[in-house]
């Protein structure tokens, strides 16, 4: 295996370095540091290398850092690039997504749904497991949206779909429910 590397791969190894714990803490703290007051109620959803073309021929691209960032409880994020030196260079609204849930947003979730007179009554006496999906955004507007497959695990071989919700994590309210038809004889 050769160590030899071209001119152009040694002149680009700082660009293209992988993003360090300390650069990614700054980022964020920039980020966050960009939106003011508001930052309280802020989520860091990720921070991730970006590697822009630059704008000429020959020149070196320009390394960023990508910080989303958005309210809690709602679906609308904002992608601030951050460059090298900590200063924020872009800020932008992104719109509703439907981003990976945090462990946080699927236990509050679960708990707003277990409160729900009708899902209780569903799932009393199963063991119960639940798992995730992303529901349609377009009647959510910027609201969160967590949709959770009530599940009975008694037989973790053969789970069986018990109730699916979805549950608006601004307003605590459930927006939809299907019941299915396992056990007890109900449909």
């Amino acid at each position: 295996m050769t160590t030899d590397m071209s001119s152009l791969t040694e002149k680009m190894r700082e660009v293209l370095a992988p993003l360090g714990a300390e650069e990614e803490r700054r980022a964020v703290e920039a980020a966050l540091e960009a939106r003011g007051k508001a930052r309280e109620n802020l989520l860091v959803r990720g921070a991730e290398l970006v590697v822009d073309k630059s704008g000429g021929r020959g020149e070196r691209p320009l390394r960023r850092v990508r910080v989303l960032l958005s309210a809690r409880a709602e679906s609308v994020v904002r992608e601030v690039l951050v460059d090298r030196n900590g200063k924020v260079v872009s800020d932008r609204e992104l719109g509703p997504r439907n981003l990976p849930y945090l462990e946080a947003e699927v236990h509050e979730a679960r708990a707003m749904a277990e409160r729900d007179e009708h899902v209780a009554r569903r799932l009393a006496g199963y063991q119960v497991g639940v798992g995730t999906f992303a529901p349609m955004l377009q009647a959510a507007g910027r609201h969160r949206l967590v949709g959770l497959h009530f599940l009975d695990v008694s037989n973790p071989d053969i789970p069986q779909p018990l109730i699916t919700v979805v549950v608006d994590l601004a307003t605590g309210q459930l927006v939809h429910d299907t019941h299915h038809g396992h056990g007890r004889g109900e449909a």
